[in-house]
């Protein structure tokens, strides 16, 4: 009896030590966790650019550093840059040559690279030349009377026969998340999201894939009130 008293505390002591060791390793590797997390940010830049400094921020406490890139590898068009930061610390970056600065973007383990040609800073899968003409579907449906495009972009490898399961993004202002101008189909020329150059380089920093559906706004009816009844409800400033 009293054996088995003895292997029973020392069976509940080593679950009890499993669990806390489980429980360390859970809170090391959560997103939410104050551990150290670092992560390469990395930068394409054109050939002619002979130095770059990342500004990281934290836009909750203000805090900024200032790092000088290093060169890691050039090709006969651009030039590679990194550096690491803790994304746990920093949630912003922006990178400045000479006196030109570009615009801030999101600083996070979730995305391969950014492709900074001195105007535009934009997504980037490592390894592969950026390209910014995603392939899409254009189909439109009937809603409330009216004709709505809905535009659908697949991975390169999407397979609808296959198994494999793959999240799907919905996204309004569907005009304007994949790509913009009439010759794609879209009805104006504004500036693009670039949501698929996005998903790419963010499945292949964490293996997940997704689907992108973008609902155009029916621009003649966006602020047709009447249809909603929000600003009835909450007095909006744009419906003043």
């Amino acid at each position: 009896m009293i054996i088995k008293r003895i292997l029973s505390g020392l069976l509940c002591g080593v679950i009890l030590l499993s669990l806390l060791t489980a429980c360390s390793d859970h809170a090391k590797s959560t997103p939410d966790s104050k551990a150290e997390l670092m992560h390469d940010f990395v930068v394409r830049a054109p050939k002619k650019t002979t130095e770059l400094t990342a500004t990281f921020l934290n836009t909750g406490n203000g805090n900024t550093v200032d790092i000088a890139m290093e060169k890691d590898s050039e090709d006969d068009s651009s030039v590679i840059f990194r550096c690491e930061a803790d994304v746990n610390l920093y949630n912003m970056v922006h990178v400045t040559y000479q006196d030109e600065s570009s615009m801030d973007v999101a600083f996070n383990s979730f995305v391969s690279g950014w492709n900074y040609t001195g105007k535009d800073f934009l997504p980037y899968t490592q390894g592969k030349t950026p390209s910014y003409d995603p392939k899409f579907e254009t189909k439109e449906f009937q809603f409330d009377g009216r004709d709505k495009l809905v535009y659908i972009w697949t991975p390169e490898d999407y397979d609808a026969k296959s198994a494999e399961k793959y999240s799907v993004i919905y996204l309004f202002d569907g005009q304007s998340v994949l790509a913009t101008g009439k010759d794609r189909g879209m009805d104006n020329d504004l500036v693009c999201w670039n949501v698929a150059e996005h998903i790419e380089s963010m499945m292949a920093t964490t293996e997940h894939k997704a689907i992108v559906v973008g609902i155009e706004n029916n621009d003649v009816y966006r602020w047709d009130h009447s249809l909603c009844g929000f600003c009835d409800r909450y007095r909006h400033a744009v419906c003043e």
